[in-house]
């Protein structure tokens, strides 16, 4: 036999609310970002690969890429076989270097290690796989199936060691602008622009690390300087938008960049490049760290 046991209605009152406190206090730290976390990446023809979820995704191979201005492109089949939310198509201007026809999506949350962080720039192209195809398997045995831009990371400190190869990302640790070996960067609607020194003139560059030298430069400069070697036509390389022609060279001067210095370097001149081109070949001992927040960008050696 059962007996009903009456309770105050204010207590019954009160052991809810604490109740529903311990609820939203278990359901909040389910979830809690933490504040910093560490992924391991490989390179495929010198580019790094890491992997990421998205939307509850299994892993996806991409490459990690500082020359994407925002965002992640996705090889379109891919992007529809995640179920992603399809809005306009839009043709957009390569930096100059032909046009893409692209599918954009709506923003999706990616997992990156422990990281959860929203990603509002996605977009779809068809034609990616032909130039993905080309970076090869990873140990695992899986190709790249989009680019994530390192400058998706909004807010973040993003950290890549090159000779560890490992990638971090927290939410604290912000960059001091009056320390060594810090610059700032300019923010504009495609790429950041940071402050470089050859041969004793200051120019502005991106930082690619899709380069495949320390630099790259417009062959429209290629009358700028003096050589140590004078420029040869390499070879062909390819963009998302074109092909182009490669020229070797070997400088005469110095090239500074934020505290890295270079004596009488090789460079690589491309025809239809609008910019100045700083590969990661220039920190293969370094560590680069990006404060996205404050725009600033420490290389650590």
């Amino acid at each position: 036999m059962h007996k009903h046991i009456s309770m105050p209605a204010d207590r019954v009152t009160n052991i809810l609310i604490f109740f529903l406190v311990l609820l939203s206090f278990m359901s909040t730290n389910s979830y809690a970002q933490p504040k910093s976390t560490e992924v391991s990446f490989t390179q495929l023809q010198n580019r790094p690969v890491v992997y990421i979820r998205l939307n509850n995704s299994e892993p996806l191979l991409v490459i990690l890429d500082t020359g994407l201005g925002r965002g992640l492109m996705l090889d379109d089949k891919v992007a529809k076989q995640l179920n992603l939310t399809a809005l306009e198509q839009q043709t957009v201007d390569n930096l100059g270097m032909g046009m893409l026809n692209l599918q954009r999506y709506q923003s999706s949350e990616a997992i990156i290690g422990d990281f959860r962080f929203t990603i509002d720039s996605i977009n779809g192209d068809e034609n990616l796989p032909r130039m993905l195809n080309m970076m090869g398997e990873d140990a695992q045995g899986n190709r790249p199936v989009g680019v994530l831009s390192l400058w998706a990371f909004e807010d973040l400190v993003a950290s890549i060691d090159l000779m560890n190869k490992t990638l971090s990302l927290a939410t604290e640790q912000k960059l001091d602008s009056r320390a060594d070996n810090v610059i700032s960067y300019q923010q504009t609607q495609r790429l950041p622009l940071f402050p470089i020194e050859i041969s004793q003139r200051s120019y502005t560059a991106h930082l690619d690390s899709g380069s495949p030298a320390s630099l790259i430069m417009p062959y429209a400069m290629v009358n700028d300087f003096e050589y140590q070697v004078e420029p040869a036509l390499k070879g062909k390389a390819m963009t998302a938008g074109r092909d182009h022609n490669i020229w070797t060279a070997t400088l005469k001067g110095k090239v500074v960049f934020a505290g890295i210095e270079l004596d009488d370097p090789e460079v690589l001149f491309m025809d239809g490049l609008p910019q100045i081109n700083i590969g990661l070949a220039m920190f293969e001992q370094a560590t680069i760290v990006v404060d996205t927040q404050n725009h600033l960008m420490e290389v650590i050696h």
